[in-house]
């Protein structure tokens, strides 16, 4: 319990709670609510600057298809231990009305336009265009 920061003293930060779990579930208030089980004085501020600002976190969809918040350090990790079956990747794609092709074609824009991974969510679309 005190690792985590549910006993003890808690922890320091936002970034301290979610790498103290792993990952913490990404829907609001829960988000929320487990960084101030975990960190003393904590303010919905402090998770929101982690994600927008500093970029020191970032949310994931990755267990079940679910929204996880991680560390951006811990990403390759967590990515390659939750990565999608092909199956579902597929069922994805059909659902959003895209073809094999179009889903590849779609992925390769979508890696091209995140480079360095310093591209927010209005930044991608408008790279992406109206169709994605």
């Amino acid at each position: 319990m005190a690792r985590h920061g549910l006993a003890g003293s808690g922890l320091d930060s936002a970034l301290a709670a979610t790498e103290a779990a792993v990952g913490i579930y990404s829907s609001a208030p829960t988000c929320y609510l487990s960084c101030a089980a975990r960190v003393p004085g904590f303010a919905a501020a402090d998770l929101d600057q982690e994600l927008y600002q500093r970029r020191r976190l970032l949310r994931l969809r990755c267990m079940h298809g679910m929204a996880y918040i991680v560390s951006a350090g811990s990403l390759p990790v967590i990515a390659a231990a939750t990565q999608a079956r092909p199956a579902d990747i597929e069922r994805i794609a059909r659902v959003a009305g895209l073809t094999a092709a179009g889903y590849a074609e779609l992925s390769a824009r979508a890696e091209e336009a995140v480079g360095d991974g310093s591209v927010t969510v209005p930044e991608l679309r408008e790279a992406l265009g109206p169709h994605a």
